[in-house]
């Protein structure tokens, strides 16, 4: 099986990166002894692509937050913002509009679904390519040696890239 230490690097930087930040927020977010008594829930809504560094975005996800009697406390950051309501305020959850989620914790696509995708885009052109030299070896399709030639993996590849398109596309709505 091939190593690949770059990714390994990768990998290893995003999980320090994850825990600096996790241990930022324990420090960042403290709750005093009011709002703990006052029965407040808390939350924070993340966007790994760094959204809030938009005021227009920031101004949308306040709104929205607002529908479900979320009130904002602070932007952490660029991808980090955390809100507060009261707990009565559930009491209120089930007359949302539709695709109003009171516990959402991320905002926008995920980085992961961006890299699959990609992912699966470099498979499909690989196998794509070993098609194409295979489809240039000959010179017609009858010459071709179908036996060796992963045709049915590039379609398969293909379908792939496909319903991963329409995953991003519904996960976006």
């Amino acid at each position: 099986m091939a190593y690949f230490p770059h990714g390994a690097i990768a990998a290893a930087h995003a999980e320090k990166k994850r825990k600096r930040l996790e241990e930022e927020e324990e420090k960042m977010t403290t709750y005093n002894k009011d709002e703990l008594d006052n029965n407040w829930e808390f939350k924070i809504v993340r966007s790994d692509s760094g959204a809030f560094r938009r005021p227009e975005t920031l101004q949308i996800l306040i709104e929205e937050e607002a529908m479900s009697g979320w009130e904002i406390l602070e932007k952490l950051d660029d991808g980090r913002v955390r809100f507060k309501r009261p707990k009565s305020a559930r009491n209120n959850d089930f007359s949302l509009p539709p695709g109003i989620d009171p516990y959402r914790s991320r905002y926008g696509r995920s980085t992961k679904s961006t890299e699959i995708f990609i992912a699966l885009i470099l498979v499909f052109l690989g196998l794509g390519a070993a098609v194409y030299s295979q489809l240039t070896k000959s010179s017609t399709l009858a010459d071709i040696d179908w036996s060796t030639t992963p045709i049915v993996i590039s379609i398969l590849g293909f379908m792939v890239v496909i319903f991963g398109v329409i995953f991003i596309i519904k996960r976006r709505r």
